[in-house]
């Protein structure tokens, strides 16, 4: 829920070290800081690390001024902004939260099939009573995939949509 400021405790800083330093160990990651340590983006996997630790876990303000929100919550987990679904964007979370009936899936607009995973899927649900009107997601990718993508994203065209 956004609109109320978040802290972490000091279990939740261990669990988001632990998810990078795992994230970390994939092909996709090591690429990726590889990629982003020849273009002198990044002089030391710690400092990506430390980077991706700030970008994915660092609070920020969806309202007023309260660190509520973070770039995994809102892509992995989800959260209500205003009574409606905002972000949810992981088709995992998804399937596992529809398979145990707290998703109620209400239609989707697709686009494909493309020549190979992921494919991209528009969609329409509600989740705990909160109704997301238009929301998307790669269907079929690794967590590590999106998490490597959006990084890369956020990091080649910062402040940009």
């Amino acid at each position: 829920m956004t609109g109320r400021g978040e802290a972490f405790s000091a279990e939740q800083l261990k669990e988001q070290g632990n998810f990078l330093q795992e994230v970390m160990k994939t092909e996709l990651m090591k690429k990726l800081y590889n990629f982003l340590h020849k273009k002198k983006r990044y002089s030391t996997q710690e400092e990506f690390v430390s980077d991706l630790k700030e970008m994915w876990f660092g609070l920020y303000s969806r309202g007023k001024d309260e660190g509520d929100s973070s770039g995994f919550e809102h892509v992995f987990a989800g959260e209500v902004k205003k009574g409606k679904v905002s972000g949810f964007h992981n088709w995992i979370r998804f399937y596992l939260l529809e398979k145990q009936g707290l998703v109620d899936y209400h239609s989707h607009n697709y686009d494909g099939p493309w020549a190979s995973y992921p494919d991209v899927l528009g969609m329409q649900f509600s989740w705990d009573g909160y109704f997301k009107e238009v929301g998307s997601a790669f269907i079929g990718c690794s967590p590590e995939f999106e998490f490597g993508l959006y990084t890369l994203c956020f990091i080649a065209r910062p402040g940009k949509t």
